[in-house]
């Protein structure tokens, strides 16, 4: 949330050596290409910032392509002039005084142009980022819309230190928030609030200066729009009950391979996993466990020697190959069936298809280790792309979202592109909405319920619910005794368009499954 300060820092430093009316024309062109290189360089710099905690959810701030944006614009002038008419009258009637006249009056012309492009360029750009990108976004999150809106309308009144503007400004960044979130993107934001200033610097002594530097604003927000990732567009719930009466699973070379219903029989030998840490930590049990989920019936058989439950706590490299590669190279010497290995780490994950595993199971998504897509990329070996909000050890610190479906959705669809962009076949890509991994009971259950609106970003999608905690909030049960409601939640993904389903116990999952396959044919 602190983020938007940095911004904020870069426009009072510029700004404030903005004092002398009659700046030479060498001058303030070289001020005017200073600030908006600088803010060209800072906007990554918090961005990285911001995912520095591994969770690159682009749209979460505002950072995706606009969607409705006609209509949204539409709704907004004639919103914001009414609004603006209100304040101004409730301004008048409390005597506050101050202008948002930006001074350009009996100035000279390099004054202005470095104006020019601290209001139409500088400003929209690190405030609506700022404002609407990181503050907003983080308060909705934890506070819902309303309260986000208000706080962040009314900090961003406050900083330009104008009483005579801070209810109009509180009351249209109000507004502003809510084009944000109607369109799920910044940009129409960034677009109204240059032209604004343009106009407002126009009929404040400006003249011509602002309008060539609104045409490079609305240049930058083209770019941005060519290069954004196209928000996902998700299948309505009645649209998706009237036409799923199969499975939305696509048919890609990963379905062919593995097809549905496909179970994931897991293997954890790690002491600390919530439901049989400690259980396999003996390279033989693990064995052993491995042939009979075979036996049982799994069409891949996971196995992960670093714990990912809530609050675990990460393994060395070394450890977790110790682990792991005698299980693999015992269980693929023994058994025709598939390995996966469940790892975030690269090194781990070459040497572990080198051992023979031929899935990379990767709960960051490729986001821990940027050597994990070029591991993946060379070896054409399938990937699955979890959701996690924050990390193992925080993940489950009161997490928050405005529309969990869509969020994760958007998420999914980003990593999926940034693997393509690295070279992965989108064949081999499947998609996890990451059931229990930042997310409280009733975000569990609503992506449950709306499966289908993931599996319509048309990636095969692998359910791993098994034995997790808001089971045992539902059935009361220990993390053993969760094999019926583990059975019911898949069958219920199924029905959903889920794909793979991540299971400990593979027998009763199988059978079930297959029943309902044979009754969703209507053969055996």
């Amino acid at each position: 949330m602190t983020l938007f300060v940095l911004l904020f820092v870069l426009e009072g430093l510029v700004a404030g050596q903005l004092t002398n009316q009659q700046t030479t024309l060498a001058a303030g062109l070289l001020a005017a290409v200073a600030l908006m290189f600088g803010v060209a360089m800072i906007l990554p710099v918090c961005f990285e910032l911001a995912f520095a905690n591994r969770r690159r959810e682009w749209a979460a701030f505002g950072a995706a392509r606009a969607r409705r944006w006609i209509s949204s614009i539409a709704i907004f002038i004639p919103a914001a002039i009414v609004i603006g008419a209100v304040a101004i009258a409730i301004t008048s009637a409390l005597h506050l005084t101050g202008t948002n006249d930006l001074g350009a009056d009996h100035s000279g012309l390099g004054y202005k142009i470095a104006l020019s492009a601290l209001a139409v360029m500088v400003a929209p750009w690190t405030e609506e980022v700022a404002m609407r990108g990181f503050l907003f976004s983080a308060l909705a999150r934890r506070f819902g819309f309303w309260p986000g809106a208000l706080v962040s309308g009314v900090v961003w009144a406050g900083l330009h230190v104008e009483p005579g503007v801070l209810i109009l400004f509180s009351a249209e960044g109000m507004l502003l928030a809510w084009l944000r979130r109607r369109t799920g993107s910044l940009l129409p934001g960034i677009g109204l609030h240059g032209s604004w200033n343009t106009l407002v610097m126009g009929t404040t002594g400006g003249g011509w200066v602002p309008v060539p530097f609104l045409g490079l604003l609305f240049a930058t927000i083209y770019s941005a729009v060519r290069w954004m990732p196209d928000t996902p567009v998700f299948v309505p719930r009645a649209a998706a009950a009237a036409t799923a009466a199969a499975p939305l699973v696509p048919d890609t070379v990963l379905t062919r391979r593995y097809p549905a219903p496909a179970l994931m029989g897991v293997i954890n030998v790690t002491p600390d996993s919530f439901s049989d840490g400690g259980d396999f930590l003996d390279p033989e049990a693990a064995i052993a466990h491995g042939l009979a989920l075979a036996d049982a019936g799994a069409d891949l058989i996971d196995i992960g020697g670093e714990s990912t439950r809530p609050g675990a706590e990460p393994v060395s490299e070394e450890r977790e190959l110790a682990r792991v590669i005698p299980v693999i190279e015992g269980l693929a010497a023994r058994t025709a069936v598939p390995i996966s290995i469940d790892t975030m780490k690269a090194e781990v994950a070459r040497r572990a298809i080198a051992a023979g595993a031929a899935f990379v199971n990767d709960v960051s998504a490729l986001r821990h280790d940027p050597a994990m897509a070029e591991v993946v990329r060379a070896a054409g070996v399938p990937v699955c792309l979890m959701h996690m909000q924050g990390t193992p050890g925080t993940m489950q610190d009161d997490p928050r979202y405005v529309d969990v479906v869509a969020e994760v959705g958007e998420f999914l669809a980003e990593r999926a592109r940034f693997a393509e962009s690295q070279g992965i076949a989108r064949e081999l890509i499947c998609i996890d909405p990451g059931i229990g991994f930042g997310k409280t009971i009733e975000h569990n259950l609503t992506l449950l319920r709306e499966l289908d609106r993931i599996a319509a970003l048309g990636y095969p999608v692998l359910v791993a619910l098994s034995r997790k905690r808001f089971l045992g909030q539902i059935t009361g049960r220990a993390e053993k005794e969760r094999v019926a409601g583990t059975v019911a939640a898949n069958l219920e993904a199924y029905r959903r368009g889920g794909w793979m389903f991540r299971v400990h116990d593979v027998a009763p999952n199988r059978e079930a499954l297959d029943v309902a396959a044979a009754v969703g044919r209507g053969r055996p």
